[in-house]
């Protein structure tokens, strides 16, 4: 070993060396480092040394934690096994730490996909990880969106409200969950609800009650639902219109026959003055 060399080293306190059975020499530090030296090579020259610390263990361990990290979640991955039913897919990823929250780039969330495919399990599924039930998609909660599914509406509604939605909740223009099924004629939603107790008479934006809007659109099924009910055959909305009025503004025809077979009032009026025949 040259003389800069032990001179270099004699300048590092506390050293102490000894030789390795294959000929390398290492050199111990108080510092808690060792350091695996090479002898010179033949001009004297220093091979550089291999210096392994508690801080380079450390990211080891910390490389090894990642490495055995899962993989990102692809949502559009995961909204397409919600849109395609795939229950263990869905259940496995959300396991791996999926957001049950996480939604479309249009803004559905799982929990509205799970509702429009009318897939009970998934939508359990959803629900039991802790799945908004008041997030609305469109202006409407997915109580709304739950009296659209025909005659899987009964079921999806009473899981939603079994896991914290209310009956009350409105959307846009404090339109409830029966408004919304009068206004696009869901027969199951809306008999469903009002068993639930939804008051049949509760009125929306411009006085507008579930019969003035199923007139409105021209429901027959939903108007006599509404009317065997309890609704009042001569509500009228912010204007003064009635139920009649509404349905002949529309031109429908068959509910404005039904109507009057069963009593509306041909001489009422709107504040503008305005009959159902004019």
């Amino acid at each position: 070993m040259s003389a800069e060399t032990t001179s270099r080293r004699a300048d590092t306190a506390h050293e102490t060396s000894r030789n390795s059975d294959d000929g390398f020499e290492i050199v111990e530090h108080d510092l808690d480092l060792d350091v695996l030296s090479i002898p010179e090579s033949q001009d004297g020259t220093l091979i550089p040394t291999i210096a392994v610390t508690e801080e380079t263990e450390r990211s080891k361990g910390t490389n090894a934690s990642r490495e055995s990290r899962p993989w990102p979640i692809d949502y559009d991955e995961f909204h397409d096994a919600i849109r395609g039913e795939d229950f263990d897919g869905v259940k496995k990823m959300l396991d791996d730490g999926a957001n049950v929250e996480r939604g479309t780039d249009e803004g559905e969330s799982p929990l509205i996909l799970a509702v429009w495919k009318q897939d009970i399990a998934m939508i359990t599924l959803l629900l039991e990880r802790g799945a908004d039930v008041t997030r609305p998609f469109d202006g409407f909660p997915p109580i709304h969106h739950a009296v659209m599914q025909q005659d899987r509406a009964a079921q999806i509604i009473q899981l939603l409200l079994d896991h914290g939605a209310s009956l009350e909740a409105v959307g846009t223009e404090d339109i409830n969950a029966l408004h919304f099924a009068a206004s696009n004629g869901m027969i199951h939603g809306a008999d469903f609800l009002i068993g639930k107790g939804v008051e049949v008479s509760k009125t929306c934006a411009d006085e507008r009650t579930p019969l003035i809007l199923a007139a409105k659109h021209g429901h027959l099924a939903i108007v006599k639902l509404l009317l065997a009910k309890g609704a009042d055959l001569h509500e009228k909305s912010e204007n003064s219109c009635t139920v009649l009025m509404w349905a002949a503004e529309y031109g429908h025809h068959e509910v404005v026959r039904y109507l009057l077979e069963v009593g509306a009032r041909v001489d009422d009026r709107s504040v503008e003055g305005l009959s159902k025949l004019m």
